[in-house]
């Protein structure tokens, strides 16, 4: 417990400022992987320790949602058997039902981790493998008009996936990060320096 008292501490401060303004905590990001070293078990590391606090107050029914990164623009990916958004929350409760701080059982961590929405704050196609993809490219994946294993694409998806109450594309403009990720960036922006739109933005 020592080694995840500080982040006990501190989250427990996190949950009174979130209080006395009204606003929602997501969690820290997560993604499919388990494992020591994988978001999911540092999650579950983390959570654990929070339910088995008694000293700070903390409290894992404060967390809103899960906060969740992935890059890939096939629609099967994000809706299909096996996609994303299951996959991280099967092993997060994987992880969860493993960590040793605070026992549950699988079925009251999975009813934990159901009961709560997923925040998809960056999504793009520069993961997917193969040759590298452009602004038009990105563009074709998510308006049908590339293989049709991509189907209609991220974008679309995300809009139908009942457990996915936020998603926001990666990245709007690349304007001052010319030096960070600068190929990813500028095959997935949605506007240029200019304000003009690019492909995927329009």
């Amino acid at each position: 417990m020592d080694d995840w008292e500080d982040y006990v501490e501190a989250f427990s401060y996190i949950i009174d400022a979130a209080d006395e303004h009204n606003l929602k905590i997501i969690s820290p990001t997560v993604r499919k992987g388990r494992g020591e070293g994988q978001e999911a078990w540092w999650l579950a590391q983390f959570l654990g320790a929070c339910e088995a606090d008694n000293t700070f107050e903390c409290s894992i029914d404060s967390i809103h949602a899960w906060y969740l990164h992935q890059y890939n623009c096939k629609a099967s990916r994000w809706e299909d058997a096996d996609n994303f958004i299951d996959q991280m929350k099967d092993d997060l409760v994987h992880e969860l039902t493993q960590q040793a701080y605070a026992y549950r059982p699988e079925s009251e961590w999975r009813a934990y981790v159901d009961a709560r929405s997923v925040w998809v704050s960056e999504y793009s196609c520069n993961h997917e493998g193969g040759d590298p993809v452009d602004n038009v490219g990105s563009c074709q994946r998510n308006a049908e008009q590339h293989h049709e294993n991509w189907g209609d694409g991220a974008v679309k998806a995300l809009d139908r996936v009942p457990s996915v109450s936020r998603h926001a594309w990666w990245t709007t403009q690349r304007s001052g990060l010319e030096e960070t990720n600068p190929e990813g960036g500028l095959a997935s922006r949605l506007c240029a320096a200019d304000g003009s739109l690019m492909p995927m933005g329009q």
